[in-house]
């Protein structure tokens, strides 16, 4: 049984918010423990999020370069896509990344426990252990980094294995003939991508009027211009009333000014309308800290502190009285101390540096003699004073 009697800090998530700040953490000289359900940390980025979206988006440009190879005056035959082995190279290399996290966790000491923790007060956790067994620990401070989950449009909800959140998306399963991708953010454009890429004609409906909200409009109008050479249609301004499983696939109305095929049958529904936070931890009520009605703990210093020193990751550092070392314990003076902020960080005036390539550059060029020429500007040590 883990030794609890000095525990300073207990995280309970270990994606990139848990792992970086435990890390963190036991650079400070702390004792961590990080606690997760997965063999090594990485949470949803790792697993189920970015890196298996990047390298499936790698093999997607790698198809779609070599149709566009044509027109550079070279030609492949079509691609054949052995499933199986594109969904084991993606696992390779999650578990090459989050097993090398599972390592650095090592090199730092930081204790990671495989598991699910519970609040049975505000300074105990109960964690079930991945083999069945239960452990109460005791901590001076918690740190909540329990990440987040596809979120779910109640009037879309069908109990149906052709519909797919992004997690299912990222499974492969299988490449549908026709996809209906319900929501235009950067998750389902990515995974819409992918499909298009391996032979599924994609269909995208976004309610509001541009893909990708809140982001740039002349980054997304050629991004736009893009995927509608991809993508079999993509429907703005449009909303999804309803979805209904038949024979042959699943039934979708759109409604929308625009509209104009209202019903269309596909093979299967990816729904990426966003994601909502994991904030549904056992015994949360048992501690004083607040949830929104979003789902997201309060992060005010006030509600960080009502639950004795039990706080959401966002406010780690911002508002957190600075960490005094129990008696005995040294912080190693061996880490690289970073400022806190860019204005900090001492600017380079080097051989390379852009400054002297500047000032080097200016020696080089010829003065202006040639008549009509602008004097020169005078140098700081000919300025007048006031």
């Amino acid at each position: 049984m883990a030794d609890n009697s000095s525990l300073h800090l207990a995280v309970v998530g270990g994606g990139p918010g848990g792992y970086a700040a435990a890390f963190l953490a036991a650079d400070l000289g702390l004792k961590v423990t990080l606690i997760d359900p997965e063999l090594n940390p990485g949470g949803v980025c790792l697993y189920r999020g970015c890196i298996p979206s990047k390298a499936l988006l790698h093999v997607a440009k790698l198809i779609e370069e070599s149709h566009q190879a044509k027109n550079w005056g070279i030609e492949f035959n079509d691609p054949k896509i052995d499933l199986a082995k594109l969904r084991t190279w993606k696992e390779s290399v999650v578990q090459r990344l989050t097993g090398g996290l599972g390592q650095l966790s090592k090199q730092r000491k930081v204790q990671y426990v495989q598991g699910r923790a519970a609040f049975e007060d505000s300074t105990t956790l109960r964690v079930t252990k991945a083999d069945g067994s239960a452990e109460s620990m005791h901590f001076d401070r918690v740190l909540l980094a329990t990440g987040s989950r596809p979120a779910i449009i109640p009037a879309l909800k069908i109990d149906s294995p052709r519909m797919m959140d992004s997690t299912g998306a990222l499974d492969l399963k299988d490449i549908p003939k026709t996809l209906l991708v319900v929501g235009g953010g950067y998750i389902g454009l990515e995974l819409g991508s992918v499909y298009a890429a391996l032979g599924t004609r994609v269909t995208v409906v976004e309610m509001l009027s541009g893909l990708l909200p809140g982001a740039d409009r002349d980054l997304v109008l050629p991004l736009h211009k893009r995927l509608e050479k991809m993508f079999d249609g993509i429907l703005l301004n449009t909303t999804v009333k309803s979805l209904k499983e038949e024979s042959g696939g699943i039934r979708a109305t759109f409604e929308g000014a625009d509209v104009k095929e209202r019903e269309k049958v596909f093979d299967k529904v990816l729904v990426s309308v966003g994601r909502k936070p994991n904030s549904e931890i056992p015994g949360l009520d048992k501690t004083k800290v607040k949830v929104s009605p979003k789902g997201t703990p309060q992060s005010t210093r006030s509600a960080t502190w009502s639950a004795n020193r039990c706080w959401p990751t966002k406010r780690r550092t911002k508002g957190v009285p600075p960490w005094k070392p129990s008696p005995g314990t040294k912080s190693p003076s061996n880490r690289t101390r970073f400022p806190r902020s860019y204005s900090r960080i001492p600017k380079s005036h080097g051989r390379d540096s852009p400054k002297r390539r500047r000032r080097n550059l200016a020696a080089k060029l010829p003065s202006r003699s040639f008549p009509g020429a602008l004097p020169d500007a005078p140098s700081r040590s000919t300025v007048p004073k006031a």
